[in-house]
């Protein structure tokens, strides 16, 4: 039983940890998954670099024949968060945010 009790306590101590893994944290504030891409930009700023592409939207439906196969725009935000940090990749789809990758330790 007191196993259990240390086990539960350590685990929502790592709560916030896992939320933070999450996010980039912007001045005094952090970007969430689900926030749109203007929220973001008024949170952090213009990024380092910015690519979109566009992304099957349903691979499982054939387009109709002569139609354009429809397509999801994805975008992703590079910021530089400052030496020492982790570079950060934010990717939108369909103008939320979706996924935040962390690359190499910025110079």
């Amino acid at each position: 039983m007191k196993i259990s009790a240390i086990f539960a306590s350590a685990l929502m101590a790592a709560l916030p940890l896992v939320t933070a893994a999450q996010s980039l944290k912007c001045g005094n504030d952090f970007t969430q998954l689900g926030m749109s891409k203007l929220d973001v930009l008024q949170k952090c700023g213009q990024p380092l670099a910015t690519d979109s592409f566009c992304k099957p939207a349903d691979p499982a439906r054939p387009p109709a024949q002569n139609a354009a196969a429809p397509c999801e725009k994805v975008e992703e935000l590079l910021y530089n968060p400052g030496y020492g940090q982790f570079m950060t990749v934010l990717r939108f789809e369909s103008g939320a945010l979706k996924e935040v990758r962390y690359g190499d330790r910025a110079r």
